[in-house]
């Protein structure tokens, strides 16, 4: 069964304050027929955030038809893919300054081959779509690169790798302000894992499991609440790679925020267009 913790909401909407803060889970039946309507006024954001992008073809398909829905007439179709995520230090080489004396690879080549992978893996989603995908370190381009390549892209995908390096990258840069500045002109953001998370209102999800090290981001405070807070280009936060081994942990953690999280197992996308939202599942 899959599981999300309470209903979807319009992005746009507020969560009540008066909401109780033990929240039942849902089943993904229930789940799947809530929508949320927004205002007239309202933006539409287009989000699609996935565990580990589009591994089933109803969610390629679907990711074509918001990415067509992101594109001016007569514009071309662009990727700008942000693979900062991926290049994160590892577990041993935060863990100890002297790491990298051991390793036989120095830190710069390390990253060089993590770039090297990333830039394979954007070449491959490149050739399974058909669009041009330019990779991008958030950390290693110019303000006015990074915002010149997003600006011209009508798709923002964010991978997956460390949350916590991510995040300090994306707010150090600018990145986070910018992402939020393209989505509410209309540019798909697809989220996948930690990707998915910093959408969120919160990126808190990011310890449960315990996979993600915050060493890898140093120079964050994590103790302080405020450096915790996600882009919020949905009212919930998300537990990507979501299996029924988690369902306790997820349980017994929600209790840590006061609004929806929403878990995303393999083969579903948490997805947002047309003022409203829904999972998007295998066969659905």
């Amino acid at each position: 069964m899959r599981l999300a913790l309470l209903a979807l909401s319009c992005c746009d909407s507020t969560i009540s304050s008066a909401m109780p803060r033990a929240l039942p889970l849902l089943t993904r039946s229930r789940l799947l027929s809530m929508r949320g309507g927004a205002s007239v006024d309202s933006p539409v954001r287009r989000l699609m955030l996935t565990s580990s992008g589009l591994t089933t073809p109803q969610l390629e398909q679907k990711f074509r038809q918001l990415m067509e829905a992101s594109t001016p007439p007569s514009a071309p179709s662009r990727i700008a893919m942000i693979v900062t995520a991926q290049l994160a230090p590892s577990v041993q080489e935060t863990a100890s300054p002297d790491a990298a004396l051991t390793s036989k690879r120095s830190p710069g080549e390390l990253r060089r081959r993590r770039l090297a992978d990333a830039r394979k893996k954007g070449r491959l989603i490149s050739a399974q779509l058909g669009v041009p995908v330019e990779c991008i370190d958030c950390l290693r381009v110019e303000p006015a690169e990074l915002r010149a390549s997003l600006e011209g892209a009508s798709c923002i995908w964010v991978t997956g790798g460390n949350t916590f390096f991510l995040w300090q990258a994306m707010r150090r840069t600018g990145l986070d302000a910018l992402i939020r500045e393209r989505v509410a002109s209309g540019a798909l953001y697809v989220g996948c894992s930690a990707g998915a998370i910093v959408a969120g209102r919160s990126i808190v999800p990011a310890f449960w499991k315990g996979w993600d090290s915050p060493a890898a981001a140093s120079e964050t405070n994590w103790d302080d609440a405020s450096n915790l807070v996600g882009m919020g280009l949905a009212n919930s936060s998300f537990f990507p790679h979501f299996a029924p081994s988690w369902a306790e942990l997820v349980e017994r953690k929600r209790g840590d925020l006061d609004h929806p999280v929403i878990c995303l197992d393999e083969e579903c996308a948490f997805i947002s267009g047309d003022n409203s939202h829904a999972l998007l599942e295998r066969g659905g």
